[in-house]
């Protein structure tokens, strides 16, 4: 894989690990900001960013490498080259999850209200993030020839697709659906009756899950189950638990 770099004097600088930073550092200051109107502490919830992102990045990774095992069974060094891209969201979101199930008990803060702080964030730096991969040149689709396809350079073109030149930016899809989901969600938050319901949260799993599962289908790196794309199935798993979340809340906020 092409991986573009900048050099400031004798510093290297990864574009995809500068996007990841970016992204990360935008969802950090976001929490920072609106961590008040949750009656959340801003230490705690500048504490639950960073553990997130450290077990979200990990649990995106281990999400990637086993997708594409063929290949890193056969390069384990690879394994640990993250500035070359590779994450699955998916992975990182069920992480941070778990993560943050775990950070609500220990610190005796309602989960839902911790999820609701961070969905807008999540998806934010998600929105911001997606632009890594199209500098690594990773996470497009399937050949197109619309005006706004994309050239992949033939060494990292998908296996099967090598005699093609142009692909669908499904990094770009996902992105502006990304940045959309952000506006909806921040909205939410400014409705007080909403805050720490779980509310926001169900929304970010339904909303980008629903977007996400359209655009997988255009995806041409996939592991196909059953007639579906691998992570289309995740997609319409989350959908559900969203759902069902939002479901049982109404129900306690009517008892």
């Amino acid at each position: 894989m092409i991986q573009p770099d900048y050099f400031i004097g004798p510093v290297r600088i990864h574009i995809y690990s500068l996007t990841m930073f970016l992204a990360v550092a935008l969802g950090f200051f976001s929490v920072r900001k609106i961590a008040p109107r949750f009656g959340v502490k801003v230490s705690d919830a500048e504490n639950l960013v960073l553990i997130n992102f450290a077990v979200g990045f990990f649990g995106a990774r281990v999400h990637h490498v086993i997708s594409g095992w063929g290949y890193y069974s056969q390069n384990l060094t690879a394994i640990f080259q993250v500035w070359n891209g590779g994450l699955g969201i998916y992975g990182g979101v069920i992480s941070a999850i778990i993560a943050t199930i775990i950070y609500s008990r220990i610190k005796k803060i309602n989960f839902f209200t911790l999820a609701d702080l961070l969905a807008p964030a999540a998806i934010l730096g998600l929105a911001i993030g997606r632009w890594g991969n199209y500098f690594n040149q990773e996470a497009y689709g399937v050949p197109t020839t619309l005006p706004w396809k994309i050239f992949i350079d033939p060494v990292n073109r998908v296996v099967g697709y090598e005699n093609f030149q142009y692909f669908h930016p499904t990094f770009l899809y996902e992105s502006l659906w990304a940045f959309l989901v952000f506006l909806i969600l921040f909205k939410l938050v400014k409705s007080e009756k909403l805050l720490g319901s779980g509310f926001i949260f169900a929304n970010y799993l339904i909303i980008y899950s629903f977007g996400r599962f359209f655009i997988e289908g255009l995806r041409a790196d996939q592991t196909i189950v059953y007639g579906f794309a691998a992570n289309q199935i995740v997609a319409l798993v989350l959908i559900i638990v969203g759902a069902v979340i939002l479901s049982l809340r109404r129900s306690a906020g009517n008892n």
